[in-house]
């Protein structure tokens, strides 16, 4: 399947690479990105003001590949998800691919993904499974735990964000629906809940990424950090009901979680919120649709009883 498509199709592929500080796993990562089997690709590295080697390395690679390679690097740091907004503008291709600088793609990765989009009526993204690398040892459990997204069901999609950034590939007609990234929520959420609203999302049922974790990682930066522009849960919704393109079923589910959501804060701590709980678990095929569970529904009461009893002022990202 996928020798048909690459002989069907030669649309450019931008995958858009952030850096920074990121020399001790970054000529790892550069080599499985030239080795993807897909053609044609460009690489588009945007560099946020690293201090070590990164920019050194990645010029000893553009010299190499010159025809492959286009780097930038900022006059001041960006951050991390406005430095992925800056690469993304700059990307030429019909698809973009987003890279973390420490990962390692396997070489079918962007091929995979292209071709699952393609497969797909009205797909516009694609993403595959990962598995978490560390001190070079794989993983693998957590996959066993989660159910993938696929499809256009975007409710199941409003209290988790489901998608990491470099296991996904969008469409280029995606871009005037995402950008600006709004501040306070991670970009790749953002970028999921906009291609779901407009059309559906494809799923490639294989690890393609080994997905490195050590201490440096830049995503465990931003949510070891207390970032003031951050946004709540609620902030989180209503940033979400700002999307023009959200069918009407699932506007209407949107809206009513809101609602409870703001009057459970009212309440008191500690006493069980019967219509939150309700609405959880009355819905629970679709708020707990990405878990994998022995006893599920043991598993999504529980949850949903625990919430219940919260106050969620203040509570940023997942709930």
């Amino acid at each position: 399947m996928i020798e048909s498509h690459l002989e069907q199709n030669s649309e450019l592929v931008s995958i858009v690479v952030c850096t920074y500080n990121g020399s001790k796993f970054l000529n790892e990562q550069i080599n499985s990105l030239i080795n993807q089997d897909y053609k044609p690709i460009e690489i588009v590295v945007v560099d946020d003001c690293s201090t070590d080697n990164t920019w050194i390395l990645l010029n000893d690679w553009k010299e190499r590949y010159p025809d492959l390679f286009r780097l930038y690097k900022n006059d001041t740091n960006l951050g991390y998800n406005r430095n992925f907004e800056k690469g993304i503008q700059l990307a030429k291709g019909v698809y973009i691919s987003l890279s973390d600088q420490d990962d390692i793609w396997l070489p079918t990765k962007v091929s995979e993904s292209v071709a699952a989009i393609n497969l797909m009526p009205n797909a516009i993204l694609a993403h595959c499974k990962n598995v978490a690398m560390e001190n070079g040892a794989l993983k693998s459990n957590h996959t066993n735990l989660r159910i993938f997204f696929q499809g256009s069901d975007l409710r199941k999609l409003f209290l988790h964000s489901q998608f990491s950034g470099h296991a996904i590939i969008f469409k280029r007609s995606l871009l005037e629906f995402i950008i600006p990234f709004p501040d306070g929520i991670i970009y790749d959420w953002w970028i999921s809940v906009n291609a779901c609203a407009i059309g559906s999302i494809a799923f490639v049922d294989k690890i393609l990424v080994h997905h490195r974790v050590h201490d440096s990682n830049a995503t465990r930066q931003i949510n070891k950090s207390n970032v003031s522009s951050k946004l709540d849960i609620v902030e989180i919704l209503e940033l979400f009901n700002t999307i023009k393109y959200i069918p009407q079923q699932h506007r209407a589910f949107l809206n009513e979680l809101i609602a409870i959501i703001r009057n459970h804060n009212t309440k008191q701590i500690g006493k069980i919120d019967w219509q939150l709980f309700l609405f959880f678990f009355q819905n629970r095929k679709i708020i707990y649709g990405h878990k994998k569970r022995l006893f599920p529904i043991f598993s999504q009461a529980k949850h949903a009883f625990h919430i219940s009893k919260m106050n969620l002022n203040g509570i940023g990202g997942e709930i």
